[in-house]
């Protein structure tokens, strides 16, 4: 089991926050910038034509500065290109300006009322909004030129964008109705329209969980995040504060997997408040007092740092994500009024337009240190033996028993690596950066490679078990979500499962190159330890079809899919595991974590698909570890925390272990000398060892 597949749905109710009601949905957008000032409220700032000084001197040495006109709003970076992108609403343009030497390469007009700005990559296009209108200008990013011009009838006062990797639409924030608008940037057309709360924030971002899809959007009027479900587009939940302050804009950290909301208010009167929350347990971690009407912000994740502009008190506030820990306050000196910023990744500069002054300003990166990921291991409830535990890092995610080696491999999502752990004791052995959001695992015991997939991306990452070093990153270029992996020791065949357009691919394990390509059924199941059970005898391979409710009958071997089983539950299947002592085919009837999961393990005939038994076990159940010689098959069941033990011989629950309430079980392995099982516990980064049930 492993909880980022795209299908999680999460309840959240928000402790310590206030409440949060309803069951969360699916939605991932990404947002580094934007708009520190909204019209309503706001003052007259630098509309005179010409760019002025602060009225007070920065606390930092500015870097650079340049006038770039009047009511700068937005500031994005290309990577592609190493320039900066700057809207000036009032001065109709916007400004380019490389990052490395702070000259204006251009300047891009006319763009009315320029406001939000967004980065397509696909099409290597930035989009313009008309802050005051309905009409976008598209710019291509390879000239600098304007492409077309395009209007989004019926939504206007356009006062935000943002790209959303996962769809590749871009979302524009229309505030007249309002509404969040999904639209193509190929062709332009309108894809969603997502209905938001009156006046509200996120002109300057909005979260977006990119495990479970879901937006966090501030609705600052109601003085509540709206959260919304991206498939439906409705509004399934609010989080509320005890705050009296509105919302101005969220973000989602996706190496901690937390969200930050800015509660800003309005800027003739402000808040100056940053709340942290985990969306997963609903739990606060900490909240701090930043600067006034925090609006925007910029992430730097290479040095964990959120940069929060804050327009009132003409600051930027530098928050540590790692150790959610307020590290600077950056004055930009009296009646800047900062508003978009971004950070050039490769210098961890930070580049500020100021709403006041008409100047985008450069200064250098806060040096702090950064620290890593922290467990929270939990004390085992009365009756559990844990043989042995190890901080493992931020959400672990598969876990593998080498026999060849004798050591534990575990991919760790979050925390971007791959773990080396000796079995005796759980002992440290090696951790090898991976460059990507570890999560699928296989091993190729002919050659000693280890493949770790991205389970955000399209890379796989190459690691030398010999060494434990990595030989090569390779791309399955149109292929995302890499959510899961599977080594077939019988035909020497490499799956992987894509979960962005449902596929499972055949990859060469010598040359990387890619083989077939088999569609499944949408709304995967299979992301957990390996993809599926497989017949080695008939080489059929058993997926788990959650969204058809059905187990798919693939032909390993030429990539066709000729039937299906069912299992008759109400819950869709998570995994399967193909058991060869008895030929019978293990479904866990898991559904989903939070939308409502299930209970039911069911064994199949796997010639026919005959039900031989329904055995009930912990909620959840997503992960099998099986021990041919003591004949038990081990179930993680993370929606109640357990593990559940089933005894293949007599198709019966011979044990349940509680590992306790959070720890969020997720894959599991066996050491079939010992016996010894072996688990990652997403919720607490731990890995632990028990004792044969």
């Amino acid at each position: 089991m492993t909880l980022g597949e795209s299908e999680r749905l999460f309840l959240v109710v928000i402790v310590g926050v206030a409440v949060v009601t309803g069951t969360l949905g699916m939605l991932m957008l990404t947002s580094s910038t934007g708009p520190a000032t909204d019209h309503s409220g706001s003052p007259s700032g630098n509309s005179s034509g010409n760019c002025t000084s602060p009225t007070s001197s920065p606390s930092v040495p500015i870097v650079a500065s340049l006038c770039i006109g009047n009511w700068p709003q937005y500031v994005v970076f290309d990577s592609a290109n190493g320039y900066v992108y700057a809207s000036s609403e009032y001065s109709q343009n916007v400004s380019v300006i490389d990052a490395s030497t702070f000259a204006k390469v251009a300047t891009i007009s006319p763009t009315p009322n320029a406001r939000g700005l967004a980065i397509d990559p696909a099409t290597n296009r930035l989009f313009v909004t008309n802050g005051l209108g309905s009409s976008v200008t598209v710019i291509d990013l390879a000239t600098n030129s304007i492409l077309t011009t395009f209007n989004l009838t019926g939504y206007s006062d356009l006062v935000g964008a943002q790209y959303d990797p996962y769809t590749g639409y871009i979302y524009f924030l229309a505030n007249n109705n309002p509404d969040l608008v999904a639209v193509s940037p190929s062709n332009y057309s309108i894809q969603q329209v997502i209905p938001v709360a009156p006046n509200p924030g996120g002109g300057g971002g909005f979260a977006i969980d990119s495990r479970t899809h879901t937006i966090y959007f501030p609705a600052r009027g109601e003085g509540t995040v709206q959260v919304i479900n991206q498939s439906t587009g409705q509004t399934v939940g609010y989080v509320s504060f005890d705050y009296p302050y509105g919302p101005t804009a969220t973000f989602f950290d996706p190496l901690n997997g937390l969200i930050y909301v800015m509660l800003g208010g309005l800027l003739d009167n402000p808040g100056n408040m940053l709340y942290v929350f985990d969306p997963h347990t609903g739990n606060t971690v900490v909240r701090m007092t930043v600067g006034s009407f925090p609006g925007t912000y910029a992430y730097d994740p290479t040095r964990s740092l959120l940069y929060v502009s804050c327009a009132a008190s003409a600051t930027i506030s530098a928050v540590n994500v790692t150790s959610n820990e307020l590290v600077a306050t950056i004055s930009l000196g009296g009646g800047t009024l900062p508003g978009g910023l971004v950070v050039d990744p490769s210098t961890g500069n930070v580049f500020v337009g100021e709403d006041g002054t008409g100047l985008l300003v450069e200064f250098a990166t806060v040096s702090t240190p950064v620290t890593t990921s922290v467990c929270n291991p939990t004390s085992p409830p009365q009756g559990t033996q844990i043989l042995a535990s190890l901080c493992v890092g931020n959400w672990p995610q598969s876990v593998f028993f080498d026999p060849t080696s004798q050591l534990l491999y575990v991919t760790i999502e979050n925390s971007e690596n791959f773990s080396v752990v000796n079995p005796v004791g759980l002992q440290p052995v090696a951790v090898v950066p991976t460059g990507n959001f570890a999560r699928g695992l296989a091993v190729d015991p002919n050659n000693g490679r280890i493949f770790v997939s991205d389970g955000f991306g399209d890379d796989v990452t190459v690691i030398d078990s010999a060494s434990d070093s990595v030989l090569t990153t390779f791309n399955l270029t149109g292929y995302t979500y890499l959510v899961g992996a599977q080594f077939d020791t019988t035909t020497g065949q490499l799956f992987f499962l894509a979960n962005n357009n449902d596929d499972i691919l055949s990859v060469n394990p010598t040359t990387y190159a890619l083989e077939q390509s088999i569609q499944v059924q949408p709304n995967t199941g299979g992301g957990s330890g390996p993809i599926a059970g497989v017949d080695p005898q008939t080489h059929v391979m058993y997926y788990a079809a959650r969204g058809s409710y059905e187990v798919d009958l693939i032909g390993e071997l030429n990539g066709s899919v000729f039937g299906y089983f069912s299992t008759g539950s109400s819950y869709g299947p998570t995994n399967t595991f193909y058991d060869p002592s008895n030929n019978l085919l293990y479904v866990a009837d898991g559904g989903w974590l939070y939308l409502g999961y299930g209970e039911q393990v069911t064994a199949l005939n796997a010639t026919t698909g005959a039900p031989v038994a329904n055995m009930t076990v912990g909620g959840f159940p997503s992960a099998f570890a099986y021990d041919s010689a003591r004949h038990l098959l081990y179930v993680s069941c993370a929606g109640t925390g357990v593990v559940s033990v089933i005894n293949d011989t007599t198709n019966q629950v011979v044990a349940t272990i509680s590992l306790g309430s959070g720890t969020l079980p997720g894959d599991i392995a066996v050491d079939p000398s010992t016996g010894n099982l072996f688990v990652g516990e997403d919720g607490t980064g731990m890995l632990v060892e028990l004792p044969p049930a």
